[in-house]
């Protein structure tokens, strides 16, 4: 599977289907629900509960009684660094590829199907992390007919 990266707010990024906020994978996306991985800080909860509201998909947690593990202590004192993914796809046209995920699609299909209304830079970062260009390219252009003969419709985003 491709591992297109989202880039959805200034810490949380979605590696195909795993959500990581700050450097810490929290969560996996799967067709059911969000699943994540125990209790973290109250950003990361909060991240965690509006991408669930992006993409229409429960959010669950493993373990509740988890403690929040030793590599988040170094941001609650307000020292934040900004931990961009490189080659992240932006958070607009991140809204819109979750909003396509949010009706069921998966995160390549939900790239192709929002591709018209994705920045043109977001294109090439989407394009550098899919393995078979030509085989998604046919992918753009089969929603892009969907679109067009009214077939299909861009979801309403959060």
């Amino acid at each position: 599977m491709e591992q297109i990266t989202l880039r959805i707010d200034d810490n949380l990024h979605l590696v195909g289907n795993r959500v990581i906020s700050y450097e810490t994978e929290v969560a996996l996306i799967k067709e059911d629900a969000i699943y994540a991985y125990g209790k973290y800080s109250r950003t990361t909860s909060k991240q965690l509960g509006y991408l669930s509201r992006l993409v229409g998909r429960k959010l669950l947690y493993a373990l509740p009684s988890q403690k929040i593990p030793a590599g988040f202590y170094k941001y609650w004192k307000g020292c934040v660094p900004d931990l961009r993914i490189p080659d992240s796809v932006s958070p607009d046209s991140s809204r819109k590829i979750l909003a396509w995920m949010g009706t069921g699609y998966d995160i390549v299909n939900a790239t192709a199907a929002a591709w018209s209304t994705i920045k043109p830079v977001d294109h090439e970062r989407a394009l550098s992390k899919v393995k078979d260009r030509e085989s998604f390219m046919e992918l753009v252009s089969y929603y892009t007919g969907l679109i067009n003969c009214g077939l299909a419709q861009s979801p309403v985003q959060c």
